[in-house]
């Protein structure tokens, strides 16, 4: 879906990425223990990220789960709970997080090199946001880029099939 970082609102750098990373929590059905629980049971995984163009769905199953698995990211997708304590915590993980990345050579790098390349631009801008942007971000406001952004306008389905056969 086009709902990555360059469509972050101006002041709310990290704001996608906070919203991929709730929507992948709880819906208003399950929470995200129980929904974790039953992907398990299928041997299946469904992860939500955010790029710089694009948030992602990702579903991982074999052939035989599949269509119970995207019964699962289907829910996820179109009824998260966005519950404040899921928002607070997530928060706090995505603030540590910013801590220990941006401290790291290697991002200091890269910052360095976005900033010489892209200065003055939202390129500019670490994808995952700063400490002082992703402080100020609500739980109103991943709601708002989840009902503008999460929607079938733009979206694209990509079908990769790996086949592992495995004999010993």
């Amino acid at each position: 879906m086009p709902a990555g970082s360059n469509y972050d609102p101006e002041g709310k750098a990290g704001l996608a990425e906070l919203t991929a990373a709730l929507v992948g929590e709880g819906t208003r059905q399950r929470t995200a223990e129980q929904l974790e629980s039953e992907l398990d049971k299928l041997g299946s995984s469904v992860r939500f990220s955010a790029g710089r163009n694009y948030s992602k769905l990702m579903v991982s199953t074999l052939t035989k789960n599949l269509g119970e698995t995207l019964k699962i990211a289907r829910e996820q997708l179109e009824d998260p709970a966005f519950n404040q304590a899921d928002f607070d915590r997530v928060k706090r993980q995505v603030l540590e997080g910013i801590t220990f990345d941006h401290n790291s050579p290697q991002w200091m790098a890269r910052q360095a090199t976005r900033e010489v390349l892209y200065g003055g631009t939202r390129w500019e801008q670490p994808s995952d946001g700063t400490t002082e942007s992703v402080k100020r971000l609500t739980l109103d406001d991943v709601k708002a880029f989840y009902k503008t952004h999460y929607t079938p306008k733009g979206a694209s389905m990509v079908r990769s099939v790996i086949l592992v056969n495995l004999s010993f």
